[in-house]
């Protein structure tokens, strides 16, 4: 799952914080927590369902319902802010 995230075209491009683990004796790495750099303001990354309210870390449907997620973007203090 952790590769959907890098495929966003959405993403691309853009400074990103990725805080992760690797597992032992693997290239695999588990994405724990996303965060973009927007001029200059640090934002919490994340895909989020609605209808579930749910958070997520990759793109793609959601595990309960499994409607598809929407890319959202969190500055400190601020509500949930989609990403155009």
């Amino acid at each position: 799952r952790s590769l959907a995230l890098f495929d966003d075209p959405r993403l691309r491009g853009r400074e990103l914080i990725v805080k992760g683990r690797v597992f032992p004796k693997t290239q695999v790495l588990e994405v724990t927590f996303i965060q973009s750099v927007r001029k200059g303001v640090v934002h919490d990354v994340f895909y989020y369902c609605d209808i579930c309210v749910i958070k997520f870390l990759a793109p793609g449907p959601c595990v309960c319902c499994h409607e598809p997620v929407v890319l959202m973007e969190k500055p400190a203090g601020k509500k949930n802010t989609p990403v155009d």
